[in-house]
């Protein structure tokens, strides 16, 4: 019965949680104050998996670290941050962790016409090397957006999911996120994290014949939080 809860945003007003790529350039997420909320319940890595395909295939959802907080649960649509008054989102703490490597170059011998490859070298040579509780844990990773297009080609643009077996802070999250040499603002509780696939309009998607996500099995469906060496303040911070 361990389950985790993921919160899912999808715009109320019909805005992309997307980019879109068109001749004359790219068009950034749009920008939305009112959203839908849900929360996917998460039992096993490939009930994860599911639901980040699922919402790869949708431009109008996203999903965010944090917890509906009680005051606004009776609402329907909700603000994802909120300048005064009772705060939407909450820190329940998380199972999930998403890994956003952007500025890395593809690992040697890699390249974005087989993108599992990339995947799997930037998991063993970055995710693992700077963080061993992750080794032998299922994962799933999704190309970014711009992965593969016109200028950013030698890049290893990758988001990366995975499980943990118990439920972490915003706090150690961003201690995670540092370790791992992650996108750290990813950590906080009302950071989106972006999983729909980007939108091709007019220009060719560079990984049309490839595919953008997939999932690496491995002998366990989570890593093992007392297993990462986090920062010594962490620890204290933590258990104060």
């Amino acid at each position: 019965g361990n389950k985790a809860k993921i919160t899912v945003l999808t715009s109320a007003t019909g805005k992309r949680a997307t980019k879109r790529f068109t001749a004359q350039g790219v068009e950034g997420y749009a920008r939305e104050g009112r959203w839908r909320w849900r929360e996917a319940e998460i039992g096993t890595f490939d009930d994860l998996a599911h639901l980040l395909s699922e919402i790869e295939r949708d431009p109008l959802s996203l999903i965010v670290q944090g917890t509906v907080a009680p005051a606004w649960r009776d609402k329907e649509i909700i603000p994802r941050t909120k300048a005064k008054g009772e705060p939407s989102l909450i820190d329940g703490g998380s199972r999930v962790v998403h890994f956003d490597i952007d500025d890395l170059p593809l690992p040697l011998g890699t390249g974005w016409h087989y993108p599992d490859g990339v995947a799997r070298a930037i998991w063993a040579s970055v995710i693992i090397a700077r963080v061993p509780a992750f080794d032998g844990v299922s994962f799933h990773w999704q190309a970014s957006s711009s992965a593969g297009t016109p200028g950013k080609e030698h890049l290893a643009k990758l988001h990366i999911w995975a499980l943990l077996d118990q439920p972490i802070d915003e706090d150690q999250r961003k201690a995670l996120l540092n370790l791992a040499g992650a996108d750290h603002s990813l950590a906080s509780i009302n950071q989106p994290n972006y999983v729909a696939a980007p939108i091709f309009d007019g220009v060719p998607d560079p990984l049309a014949d490839v595919g953008r996500s997939g999932v690496v099995i491995g002998e366990r469906d989570h890593a093992t939080v007392d297993l990462i060496a986090w920062p010594e303040t962490k620890i204290r911070q933590a258990k104060a």
